[in-house]
């Protein structure tokens, strides 16, 4: 792939919030694969609900990274918020997928899908890697090109 084409707005946000928000998404989906927790995923789809399609000041996960980042005086960089925003959106059909999964007692297949959600919220928290992009260009652009 030459070219990288991402959605894009003119909302702005630190790059270290949804870095730390993607931590904090690994973290509680861990628990939930530990414990079998389903009020784990509820939280979660219903944090990533509200980041994908509603106001993300409303997100806990999302409240709680940008307070953790200021009482640490972490300072970053202003991004584009719309990826991550297509991200959340993502996060929402795992979590859906996830929840059905647990819900139909297909545990092995809950387990890879949290694996995989895991996996792509690593590759942003640690390597600031935006799985949603890649996405974006592959499936989406695509299909409205049709």
């Amino acid at each position: 792939m030459n070219y990288l084409i991402c959605p894009v707005s003119s909302d702005r946000i630190p790059e270290a919030v949804p870095r730390l928000t993607a931590l904090l998404v690994i973290l509680t989906l861990m628990l939930y694969v530990i414990s079998g927790a389903l009020f784990l995923l509820v939280f979660l789809l219903c944090d990533f609900l509200i980041r994908g399609y509603g106001n993300s000041r409303y997100s806990l996960l999302a409240r709680l990274s940008g307070f953790v980042i200021k009482q640490l005086g972490v300072t970053s960089a202003l991004i584009d918020k719309a990826p991550k925003v297509f991200a959340a959106r993502l996060g929402v059909v795992f979590v859906l997928l996830i929840l059905m999964s647990h819900i139909w007692s297909a545990d092995l297949v809950g387990i890879g899908l949290s694996a995989g959600l895991i996996l792509f919220a690593m590759a942003e928290c640690v390597l600031n890697f935006c799985v949603g992009c890649y996405v974006y260009v592959l499936v989406v652009l695509p299909l409205q090109n049709k």
